[in-house]
């Protein structure tokens, strides 16, 4: 273990506004994820998919709303424990069967050491001093900035949508899961809309289920 820190309120990002009372929406999540985009406002440009070759994943392809420019754009890994601690560590994304940038956040079992699965930050670059950091989350907001949306990917990623952020986990690993009821903030937009402090109970992306 690197360090050991609670991310909290340190930082003016969309997280600092949602479920701020810590109150539990849910008995079977432990911990929920959302947007990793700085914003208030993000657009999904591409439904659940699975592209990132070695793994089994599900992501949303995501752009700041109205379209605003998103390359730059800050990424944040922000997740909300309701119960549990979980040990993060931050790696670069995994380039065995495409070459696109990112950062995969590693999930385990503080106390028992089991792999819980991974989120993933794709078209990417990775903010200084994230690759290899680690922390144990707390029963509260845990922040970590793990980069910037890129405004190109090397040869071999598929990037024909231009600048986004590819958010994803393992749905393998049958403690996480998706959000298929994801709300849309914007019915009248073409795109589905989300607002990552709108709801606690709907505007999330991905959630790790008690596992013990």
């Amino acid at each position: 273990m690197s360090k050991v820190r609670t991310l909290l309120a340190a930082v003016v990002v969309s997280a600092l506004l949602l479920m701020g009372n810590g109150s539990r929406t849910s008995e079977a999540d432990t911990h929920r994820w959302i947007v990793g985009l700085a914003t208030t406002c993000a657009d999904v440009t591409t439904w659940w998919h699975s592209n990132e070759g070695e793994f089994d994943t599900d992501a949303l392809d995501l752009v700041l709303c109205n379209g605003a420019t998103t390359s730059g754009n800050q990424v944040w890994y922000q997740d909300y424990g309701y119960y549990a601690d979980l040990e993060v560590w931050f790696l670069n994304h995994d380039t065995a069967y495409t070459s696109c940038t990112g950062v995969q956040a590693e999930i385990y079992d503080e106390v028992n050491g089991w792999y819980l699965g991974g989120i993933h930050y794709v078209h990417i670059n990775a903010a200084a001093g994230v690759i290899g950091d680690s922390f144990v989350s707390s029963n509260n907001w845990n922040l970590e900035l793990v980069g910037t949306v890129a405004g190109s990917q090397p040869a071999g990623c598929p990037f024909p949508d231009g600048p986004h952020l590819h958010q994803s986990n393992r749905t393998e690993i049958w403690a996480l899961h998706n959000n298929s009821s994801l709300n849309d903030d914007d019915p009248g937009n073409a795109q589905v809309e989300v607002n990552p402090t709108g709801s606690t109970s709907s505007n999330w992306l991905h959630a790790l289920e008690q596992w013990w």
